[in-house]
């Protein structure tokens, strides 16, 4: 009797055993599931980790919800649902937003996590959680461009000045702000974190002058895509806005072969994108082409850095034990190609000379740009015991000036082909894109207007900075957007980053053999027979950009 209890309870468990698969692919199923309710256009996207190749972002319209009147922004692969009954988010507010409930919001979390030295330059940093590589990781899977039909209606609709997206077509840009489009440019160590962040203040602003009770406004900065129209009825209050934390608006550190421009590279009135390391390498005439023209312009906030302190800062931050980014080990940093065999300074070097060529400075160190990829490859992989060593290993074992000589190698001339686009080259790009903005003001000085920020003013005066961005943005004299809204976010924001530093172990400025170090360091860059003449050229740009 015993024997044939147990044998019956034996196959009982077996039939429940073999529906335990099926349990476990209905609960990941329903953890897949993600509706986000945002205005009234619709998406559907593949989950971030696993799109492959030169798949596309799928753009579908989605049916209204019952009883809400309202369409689904659905995205699989993302664990939040965000509508006024079931969300979690704290409501919006500049407290709630950039200090957060518990005194830190999850967007500051992960700066801390990802870029803890972008806004502050740190010699170590130990990192537990996500890095940078891993949230960015789909920043730039290559996708099918727009037909030339869909490029035209676009084109037409810019020239009208309306919005890039049918929902929006109708929707009056009532507040002058709004007929601009907003182009924020940051570079890998300099402002990956700080752009994200004045993003959300914009948004924060425009919400509690449009909502002040803030009642049932809800505000995500997770979201690539956030709509600035009213759910309910359907009126602007906000700029658009592009990129989010893991991701920016277009391509980055990539471009079409056909366009010399990223992917998708298209600008719309009352739209903000945020944008890191653009390929900006087609004439004043095709860029000017894809961005906003109409009434309003294009404004471009573009981040800048001394160049020897951008290698400096990225040398330290990468070989710090363990490192905050696992591309170094798996990158090749010597790789300056793009597909097509094209170099990254193939793009850049006749722009930088036809610059030159109008000033007193000398061109000559132009011809020697591909000498430092030759540095580099004498110094990776090239020394006996480290045929098969990582980048990390060679930033570790290297003496130190090789060591900060390799890293500042692969940050000048290597084309985003070496790491995945996750790092490379930006020291040109940034030289590139001073001299491209200047020719766009030049070609359209109505219809350009560029604002070049320097990192260091960020962390000299914070607070003064933050309120010349939203002058920047949104004007002195709004009546929307009024000079005490933009000082109290500008206040909160201080008293974040002075929370963060209380709270951090890292030392901000170093101690007084670290700054000795450095500034050695400094100095053989600068009298470097192959890096010094590229970064002394580029602090020249710098300079002359800041003082315009």
């Amino acid at each position: 009797m015993s024997t044939a209890s147990e044998g019956a309870n034996q196959v009982e468990s077996r039939r429940w055993r073999q529906f335990i698969p099926l349990i476990i692919i209905g609960c990941l199923a329903f953890r897949e599931s993600y509706v986000v309710t945002s205005g009234v256009e619709s998406y559907k996207t593949r989950p971030a980790a696993r799109r492959r190749g030169d798949e596309e972002i799928e753009t579908l319209k989605s049916p209204k919800e019952p009883g809400t009147g309202r369409q689904s922004w659905t995205m699989d692969g993302l664990s939040m649902e965000n509508n006024d009954t079931t969300t979690k988010e704290s409501s919006l507010s500049i407290h709630s937003i950039i200090v957060g409930p518990d005194g830190e919001d999850d967007d500051s979390q992960k700066d801390e996590n990802l870029h803890s030295n972008d806004f502050q330059d740190f010699d170590k940093v130990s990192l537990s959680t996500t890095t940078r590589d891993d949230v960015r990781s789909i920043e730039n899977s290559a996708s099918a461009d727009a037909s030339p039909g869909k490029r035209k209606r676009r084109k037409d609709r810019r020239s009208k000045g309306e919005s890039g997206t049918t929902a929006r077509e109708s929707i009056p840009l009532d507040r002058e702000e709004h007929k601009c489009a907003i182009f924020i440019v940051h570079y890998h160590k300099t402002g990956y974190v700080l752009s994200r962040e004045l993003k959300n203040l914009v948004r924060v602003l425009e919400s509690e002058a449009a909502y002040p009770d803030m009642e049932g406004k809800r505000f995500s900065g997770f979201k690539h895509f956030q709509s600035g129209l009213d759910d309910e009825t359907g009126k602007r209050f906000a700029f658009d806005q592009y990129g989010n934390w893991p991701r920016s608006a277009f391509q980055t550190r990539n471009h079409r072969k056909e366009t010399n421009l990223p992917n998708r590279f298209d600008m719309s009135p009352a739209s903000l994108y945020v944008q890191e390391s653009p390929d900006i390498f087609a004439d004043d005439s095709a860029v000017l082409e894809n961005m906003n023209t109409a009434e309003g312009g294009t404004k471009i906030i573009h981040f800048v850095r001394n160049p020897f302190e951008m290698v400096l800062s990225n040398y330290f931050y990468h070989s710090a034990v363990p490192t905050p980014e696992k591309w170094v080990h798996t990158g090749k940093p010597c790789v300056d190609t793009y597909e097509g065999n094209a170099t990254l300074s193939s793009h850049i070097v006749p722009t930088l000379r036809s610059y030159i060529n109008g000033t007193d400075l000398s061109p000559s160190f132009l011809d020697e740009v591909d000498g430092i990829m030759s540095l580099c490859n004498s110094l990776f992989r090239s020394r006996a015991g480290m045929e098969n060593a990582t980048l990390y290993e060679h930033l570790l074992q290297l003496d130190r000036l090789d060591g900060l000589r390799l890293a500042t190698a692969h940050m000048a001339v290597a084309s985003s082909e070496s790491v995945k686009h996750l790092a490379g080259g930006d020291i040109l790009r940034m030289a590139n894109n001073i001299v491209r903005f200047e020719g766009l003001v030049r070609a359209a000085p109505d219809k350009i207007h560029v604002k070049t920020v320097a990192m260091g003013d960020f962390i000299g005066d914070t607070q003064r900075s933050i309120e010349d961005f939203f002058d920047f943005i949104f004007g002195e004299d709004n009546k929307h957007i009024t000079d005490e809204l933009k000082k109290r976010a500008a206040i909160s924001q201080v008293k974040k980053y002075e929370k963060k530093t209380l709270k951090s172990n890292h030392v901000t400025q170093g101690n007084s053999d670290d700054k000795r170090i450095k500034a050695d360091l400094r100095h053989q860059l600068v009298m470097d027979p192959i890096l010094g003449p590229l970064l002394n050229f580029t602090e020249i740009l710098v300079n002359s950009a800041l003082s315009l």
